[in-house]
């Protein structure tokens, strides 16, 4: 009867978790989370109808963005902090933030298909900042 329910509602979350658990096993990281498991976070969250990508949606995200999708290492939290946490390949710095020849660091952000330059930093903190602060 909850799994029929579920799949009643639009947008269907049966539909989201099966999404999400695909978009998680595409990127090699496990997946551990049932429907009843995921359907319970999101419900314990409160922003189920904020769910999403960009300005003002909520996403499903790991601790420290390592390990699996599991009950204990999943939480909810604004898309855009979620993405400005997200650590790239090249560095160790976080989204948007990148490290100068001459150890300065400097912010960019893509904004309507274009790359915009923010400024040039004294420590990876304030370059963050300017990036998260920027829409």
């Amino acid at each position: 009867a909850a799994h029929n329910a579920l799949l009643q509602m639009r947008p269907s979350p049966v539909r989201r978790w099966a999404e999400q658990r695909r978009n998680a096993q595409d990127r090699h990281i496990p997946w551990e989370l049932n429907l009843a498991q995921w359907w319970n976070v999101w419900q314990g969250s409160g922003h189920w109808a904020e769910r999403g990508r960009g300005q003002g949606k909520y996403v499903m995200s790991r601790k420290g963005d390592i390990g699996p999708y599991a009950v204990e290492n999943v939480f909810i939290q604004l898309a855009v902090v979620n993405n400005s946490q997200r650590r790239t390949s090249k560095n160790t710095f976080p989204m948007g933030v990148h490290q100068s020849r001459k150890k300065h660091f400097y912010a960019t952000k893509m904004l309507n298909g274009k790359m915009h330059y923010l400024g040039m930093f004294e420590t990876p903190e304030a370059a963050h900042y300017a990036y998260t602060m920027t829409t």
